[in-house]
């Protein structure tokens, strides 16, 4: 979802549905500009609604992975939160479509995933293992 702009400028593979941009007679790269700032806004809130239908079953996944792993559950566990803080970060952020840089975290919240990646994924007496 991030790298839509760029896509389009390199000529690669957009993974967006047509369905996006069918109905109001688009193909992708129009949403690049700006007269079609409303419709490009409602194709990512689209795509963010979807992406964020997975956030709970990661979780529910992360949290089921055994204690012997756990050493991977804390690895892919800064993965999905950068990801989710990726996700947000998005969030009605014309930048997806108009800027030439990348919609990425700060370096404050990467900090925040790395000195604790399993925050807010598993309960409490769980984090610590």
């Amino acid at each position: 979802i991030r790298d839509f702009r760029e896509d389009i400028k390199r000529n690669e593979k957009i993974f967006w549905p047509i369905s996006l941009f069918e109905p109001h007679g688009l193909v992708p790269k129009d949403l690049l500009e700006e007269q079609h700032k409303e419709v490009a806004m409602e194709a990512l809130a689209a795509m963010l609604a979807n992406a964020n239908q997975h956030v709970q079953p990661v979780k529910d996944y992360l949290s089921a992975i055994p204690d012997q792993y756990k050493g991977f559950r804390r690895g892919a566990a800064v993965n999905f939160q950068m990801a989710v803080s990726t996700l947000e970060a998005m969030q009605e952020n014309d930048n997806v479509f108009y800027s030439d840089k990348p919609v990425k975290i700060t370096h404050d919240q990467r900090d925040d995933i790395l000195s604790d990646p399993l925050k807010g994924i598993l309960s409490p007496m769980l984090s610590d293992l």
